[in-house]
């Protein structure tokens, strides 16, 4: 089952690949419309914002989830030993 369905994904990856094409914008200087630019960069930004608050929340959700299991692991192992 793994063997077909990484055999379908390598297979859907290269023509998909192949039919994505990225063309440079040109940016001369002479502007078609700044505020969207502008409007674009901050929607850009502020997406990479929420990544990056939502990657920090994570991180201590699954820090303290962790250091739960740690102490709750070693509690029967300092009674056992005292």
């Amino acid at each position: 089952m793994n063997a077909a369905l990484t055999f379908a994904m390598v297979s859907l990856h290269f023509p998909g690949m192949k039919a994505f094409s990225v063309s440079p914008l040109d940016v001369s200087g002479d502007f078609i419309n700044s505020e969207a630019f502008k409007v674009l960069a901050l929607a850009i930004s502020g997406t990479a914002i929420v990544i990056v608050i939502g990657a920090q929340f994570n991180y201590m959700v699954e820090n303290r989830t962790w250091m739960e299991n740690i102490n709750e692991l070693r509690t029967p192992l300092t009674i056992v030993l005292c």
